[in-house]
């Protein structure tokens, strides 16, 4: 999945850059991670308010959740409630922790700070992974 960045009005996170850097949290992480959290929107948010969020998290709305849990029974969730006290706005997102699977290959370039430079999948891990699916 990838965010509709070209969606008019959208939403701006008060103490996030919702088009910034992501952070990618993993299934091991859910025990660090509080079941549920709030993020305000900015004074100046904008009103729409897609259904999947990619940055600063990966963020799901409450209907699509209920999609997902529907099709896969072992994701794992943390709630976020986005707020506007300006607005008197409340809406429920669900923080998707993802499965962390190996797949890079050898030829895969990184960065100082450990992000990709250069990615490189290796087709043999693909096929595994797959059929394990």
């Amino acid at each position: 999945m990838e965010q509709d960045r070209t969606l008019w009005d959208m939403i701006q996170f008060r103490d996030f850059d919702i088009a910034g850097p992501r952070h990618i949290f993993y299934k091991e992480d859910a025990d660090d991670i509080d079941p549920s959290a709030t993020l305000y929107l900015a004074a100046e948010s904008g009103e729409t308010a897609p259904d999947y969020i990619q940055f600063p998290v990966h963020m799901v709305s409450d209907t699509v959740k209920k999609v997902l849990d529907m099709y896969e029974d072992d994701m794992v969730f943390r709630t976020i409630v986005i707020t506007s006290k300006e607005s008197e706005m409340l809406k429920v997102y669900h923080h998707l922790l993802l499965e962390r699977l190996d797949m890079f290959s050898e030829q895969t370039e990184f960065y100082p700070n450990g992000s990709i430079k250069r990615l490189v999948l290796d087709a043999k891990k693909l096929v595994s992974i797959r059929c394990l699916c």
